[in-house]
């Protein structure tokens, strides 16, 4: 059953990108006030003229600068309150993430996910929430990261930093208020079919996540309006489970799915694993074989020893020499030139510092 939004008022924060842009539709042909808010001006306008064509509906728009400080989110609050009444209902749907390793992200790169991810966000709740407190009613839903914003895919640290710390500040906010009829949640999405995403799709796709439309997404969202829920998880039982699991054992999920899906992520954002299980196996037996050698070396001292003829003292002294031998380059080229060159420079160490004889002051 379709959820009766009629004359309510609703602002869309980042109206201009794929899934702003397919809520504001969504919500436009449900015969809603709706109020736009996106950084490209001329963007904006596309979309709102688009909107109107779902609605006879009030639709506004207003731009708002990329470095937006708290001040500036304030003045916009007061304009929207002014122009548009308090709003019922504000959805924040801006993000951005980084896919690389942390030593490759440079210092634009981190302070961007930090300033949209987490600083807007609490930006836009301080400045909205006393027109919230005002009407004693109001509900403000933040997009979050995938899952429940906090899993940890590597070469995602900073942004998974971030969507973890929002969903840290809802929490909080939300015990601050202790108001049953104000609601700060966080939507959590699955992987959509946006212009920014596609790049990435083939990656999703040899993990087996699905990948889901736009409208799709926000009729996913907008289901969950009205809800008291502060965590919105996209993707139903499956998914909110295996959030639980990994919050709760990390290691847990690691075994189920995490490390494969970290194989995957690690062979397209980073550097190619120089042991994979298979070799890291090879590299055991290496290491073992060539401690056989050593062995097999020590027993030659102790064949002139055993009661055995001359003859036989010979041959097994040969034998011993040649297993010792055969065994230590054998072991030595399954455990790898990682071995080899540490082995090597132990040598030279202990030659130089230890068996080489020290020159005497004269």
């Amino acid at each position: 059953m379709m959820k009766d939004f009629s004359t309510k008022k609703v602002v869309i924060i980042g109206a201009t990108g794929g899934l702003g842009k397919a809520i504001s539709i969504s919500l436009a042909g449900r015969n809603v006030n709706l109020y736009l808010i996106g950084r490209d001006e001329n963007k904006l306008d596309e979309v709102k003229n688009e909107v109107k064509c779902y609605t006879g509906n009030i639709v506004i728009s207003s731009k708002i600068k990329r470095d937006a400080n708290f001040n500036d989110w304030e003045k916009i609050a007061s304009t929207i309150q002014t122009e548009f009444e308090i709003p019922d209902i504000i959805i924040n749907a801006i993000g951005v993430d980084v896919r690389k390793s942390i030593q490759d992200q440079d210092d634009a790169e981190i302070i961007s996910q930090l300033d949209t991810n987490l600083k807007t966000p609490i930006y836009i709740t301080k400045a909205f929430l006393p027109y919230f407190l005002t009407q004693n009613k109001g509900e403000l839903v933040h997009f979050s990261g995938f899952l429940d914003g906090r899993l940890a895919f590597p070469y995602y640290s900073v942004d998974v930093a971030t969507r973890a710390g929002l969903v840290s500040f809802i929490e909080s906010i939300n015990r601050e208020i202790n108001n049953k009829s104000i609601c700060i949640a966080s939507y959590c999405p699955q992987v959509a079919d946006t212009e920014s995403e596609r790049p990435f799709h083939p990656i999703w796709k040899e993990m087996g996540i699905p990948i889901l439309t736009t409208e799709k997404i926000a009729d996913d969202l907008i289901h969950t309006l009205g809800s008291s829920k502060t965590l919105r998880i996209s993707g139903g039982f499956i998914n909110s489970f295996f959030a639980k699991i990994n919050s709760a054992s990390p290691r847990l999920a690691n075994l189920i799915i995490m490390n494969s899906y970290s194989e995957i992520l690690r062979k397209n954002f980073g550097i190619t694993v120089v042991s994979s299980n298979k070799n890291s196996i090879l590299s055991k037996i290496g290491i073992f074989l060539i401690i056989l050698s050593f062995i097999l070396y020590g027993f030659i001292f102790l064949v002139p020893f055993l009661p055995i003829s001359l003859e036989v003292k010979g041959v097994t002294i040969t034998g011993l020499i040649a297993s010792g031998e055969v065994t230590f380059w054998i072991g030595l080229i399954f455990a790898g030139k990682e071995v080899y060159q540490s082995m090597k420079n132990k040598t030279k160490y202990y030659y130089k510092n230890i068996f080489k004889p020290k020159d005497t002051p004269k």
